[in-house]
């Protein structure tokens, strides 16, 4: 398992009260947090800050989450960045198209510091040890 310590995890959130727990867990487990609160500069923080992975909201206003999945998979420098999708049980989320769903793990469900930090390992993990086209899914209970 690797260890999320001195990672930079570029968080895409728009929740304030979601943003601040995701912020703790993340810091609390020794990570660094980079904050987008929208698409418009997430991907171009991507591109500065080059984060090890990126986290986002399934929920996105206007279709953002797809968007930004685009824009980061069309960017040479920015298109091999794992991505970590927290998906809530009562929202109906279709899963990406193989094509766009390169390294890109889900967490369905409530999640604790405990199962967030699991799931941010286990997304760099796959990253590091599977660089082919294949979908990683942790499904968390409620």
């Amino acid at each position: 398992m690797i260890d999320i310590e001195n990672k930079k995890v570029l968080i895409i959130e728009f929740s304030t009260e979601t943003l601040r727990s995701l912020n703790i867990f993340i810091q609390m487990s020794g990570g660094k947090t980079i904050i987008a609160r929208s698409v418009a500069n997430a991907a171009s923080i991507a591109m500065t800050e080059t984060p090890d992975i990126v986290l986002m909201n399934s929920a996105l206003p206007n279709g953002d989450t797809e968007r930004i999945l685009k824009r980061l998979r069309s960017a040479a420098h920015t298109r091999s960045i794992p991505v970590l999708i927290l998906v809530e049980n009562s929202l109906p989320f279709k899963v990406f198209a193989a094509k766009n769903a390169n390294q890109i793990s889900y967490l369905r469900g409530s999640f604790d510091s405990d199962s967030l930090i699991a799931a941010l390992d286990n997304s760099l993990q796959q990253n590091l040890s599977n660089k082919s086209d294949t979908l990683y899914r942790q499904d968390v209970a409620a």
